[in-house]
């Protein structure tokens, strides 16, 4: 919003920056959410992430070392569904930016942000800062193999964790979520984990897995199934 706007770029200029030649120089560039993330109004990640990495290549050929983006992201989450579906985007981004020269900060207003969206927010980021009691039982981001999974994951969030999943492992070269950071995961959550293997041609691999963690797959009959492997 134009408020917004013309307060961060006050903020920027306090802290020493020459915001209006950077402007003109092309250095910093500004726009409107709506525009940079939404076609005809809706989400669409294939689009939006093509698109990321031509601008991180446009970037590289102006002779920059990269790019840098922060969006104030909270009046694209109108609903749960919406973020959501923003956070299935968000993991196959983190995907995407960790082999690009490209750092992504999401900003969120936490005056006009509901506690569950934050704590959705908070599952698909390894760094944020601020409102700590909407911290999200679950963490899932990139790592240097795939996916890193940590924190607890029961029935409440396991759905939440499959569809995330669904959404992420077609993009990923080697379907690889490393699980040695789960503290907890009941039936429900082994069961998202299962079923989100069929989004991948090969399937799921389950790194760091424990010996409880082995145990209970076994339990629940998961080791017959071929389309899951741990390790």
């Amino acid at each position: 919003p134009p408020d917004q706007l013309e307060a961060t770029l006050s903020d920027l200029a306090a802290a020493g920056l020459d915001t209006d030649d950077l402007l003109a120089r092309g250095v910093l560039r500004v726009g409107d959410l709506d525009g940079a993330y939404l076609i005809d109004g809706e989400l669409r990640p294939d689009v939006h992430l093509a698109g990321h990495a031509l601008l991180v290549g446009q970037a590289l050929r102006d002779g920059f070392t990269g790019l840098r983006v922060c969006s104030e992201i909270v009046s694209l989450l109108g609903s749960e569904g919406v973020c959501d579906e923003w956070c299935g985007y968000e993991v196959r981004a983190d995907l995407l930016i960790s082999k690009l020269p490209s750092i992504v900060v999401c900003a969120c207003d936490l005056r006009r942000t509901r506690p569950t969206m934050m704590s959705h927010l908070h599952a698909v980021h390894s760094l944020h800062t601020g409102a700590p009691t909407c911290s999200s039982p679950f963490n899932l981001h990139a790592g240097p193999d795939g996916l890193l999974l940590s924190g607890e994951v029961d029935a409440s969030s396991a759905g939440r964790l499959g569809r995330w999943l669904t959404d992420a492992l077609p993009d990923m070269p080697e379907p690889v979520v490393d699980v040695e950071g789960l503290e907890f995961i009941d039936a429900a959550g082994m069961w998202a984990l299962l079923d989100s293997a069929h989004a991948h041609p090969q399937g799921l691999r389950l790194t760091g897995t424990s010996a409880r963690f082995r145990r209970v797959w076994s339990v629940c009959g998961y080791d017959t199934i071929p389309s899951v492997s741990l390790n």
